[in-house]
């Protein structure tokens, strides 16, 4: 069993535990979603490798990215969404920007 499998193994066994206990969604299969954090993760590390996107920023994406997919009745203002987390706008993002400032 490899590093990834095991860890998603570990992630598996809180998510159930938080499904039971009501802090969680109910409605996900917890090995689906754990061996998907993983993966997640994984590619999250190899694309901010590859990009100015620090560790910090990494972390609070993707945590915030799978609090709102998974926490039971979760729901953030607009000004927590834009203002508490501030993030480094990647490559796409700035041409996204460029595009659509022309006319």
């Amino acid at each position: 069993k490899g590093l990834r499998e095991g860890l998603a193994q570990s992630l598996a066994l809180g998510l159930e535990r938080g499904k039971k206990e009501g802090h969680l969604r109910a409605d996900f299969d917890p090995d689906l979603i754990a061996h998907a954090i993983v993966g997640l993760i994984h590619q999250a590390l190899v694309y901010a490798g590859s990009t100015s996107i620090d560790r910090d920023s990494l972390v609070d994406q993707v945590t915030r990215f799978c609090e709102l997919a998974l926490v039971a009745n979760v729901e953030m203002s607009e000004d927590q969404r834009t203002s508490d987390h501030q993030t480094q706008a990647t490559p796409h993002d700035q041409a996204r920007a460029v595009g659509e400032e022309s006319p």
